[in-house]
């Protein structure tokens, strides 16, 4: 019976989520992954620099809400107006931002990252998706 009650919660919350966010599409996988990824260098890096600080932590995990906050507003925006480029315009943005961040981190662990990546991502930041 437990396990019925497990499946029914779970259900429930990829049904918000997906009424939230629109579908677990490619580009928010990958804005998923990214998100984690700049959270784990960036404690990586606090770490090794010997900066560790929790409230740090915490202001970059309000900070990850607050771009899936974004996610959401503008996938309704995008649901009012039948224009999905507004979510995935938003979601490149939010990828390009966070692995920007994810360089600045490792380049702070004295790890080379490659001009041309940076300027890519800068672009992919200010690019505008086909609708």
């Amino acid at each position: 019976m437990k396990e019925v009650g497990a499946k029914s919660v779970l259900g429930a919350l990829a049904a918000l989520g997906a009424w939230l966010f629109g579908a677990l599409d490619q580009a928010m996988l990958i804005l998923v992954t990214v998100m984690a990824l700049d959270y784990a260098s960036g404690v990586t890096s606090a770490v090794a620099n010997k900066r560790l600080d929790s409230r740090v932590g915490l202001k970059g995990i309000a900070k990850k809400v607050g771009m899936l906050i974004l996610v959401a507003l503008a996938y309704q925006v995008s649901r009012l107006t039948g224009a999905e480029a507004v979510r995935l315009a938003v979601v490149y943005f939010l990828v390009g931002n966070e692995a920007l961040s994810v360089l600045e981190n490792i380049s702070e662990l004295g790890v080379g990252v490659p001009e041309w990546l940076k300027a890519f991502l800068g672009r992919l930041k200010e690019s505008k998706p086909d609708a």
